[in-house]
């Protein structure tokens, strides 16, 4: 009977993982990533969820760029922001990503923005888009 509550319970996770990822609520984006590893926002919203996490997809770079650096900030009540998570690469081409938030818990209703710099130091502007969930 163990056996069977064991199995029984590690097919509803992973069909509850694999619902999250597949209807990800993704929202298209287009920004410019400034030079000197300027910071920019790629997209801000209201969290639908209390997951600690936002994904990144189809992500497109121009120039001879492949990559990006994605944080999460969180927005606090004076309207002032903090930063929540680390600098995750995302690359060209790849993802889904996760980028996970440490050591807070982002609750439904909060206010987030996913931020980004170009992964590489550059002497121009550098366009990206893709897609990304904030959850």
């Amino acid at each position: 009977m163990k056996k069977f509550a064991y199995y029984f319970l590690t097919a509803i996770l992973s069909v509850t993982l694999f619902a999250n990822i597949v209807y990800a609520a993704y929202q298209y984006y287009s920004a410019t990533l400034p030079p000197f590893k300027g910071d920019t926002t790629l997209i801000s919203g209201t969290k639908t969820t209390g997951y600690d996490n936002i994904f990144h997809r189809n992500i497109s770079i121009g120039g001879n760029y492949d990559a990006v650096d994605v944080w999460i900030d969180r927005k606090n009540a004076d309207n002032s922001w903090t930063r929540v998570s680390d600098n995750v690469t995302h690359y060209e081409g790849g993802g889904p990503y996760t980028t996970p938030v440490a050591n807070v818990d982002l609750l439904s209703g909060q206010f987030i923005r996913a931020r980004g710099q170009n992964h590489d130091s550059t002497w121009v502007n550098v366009a990206i888009q893709g897609e990304i969930d904030l959850r």
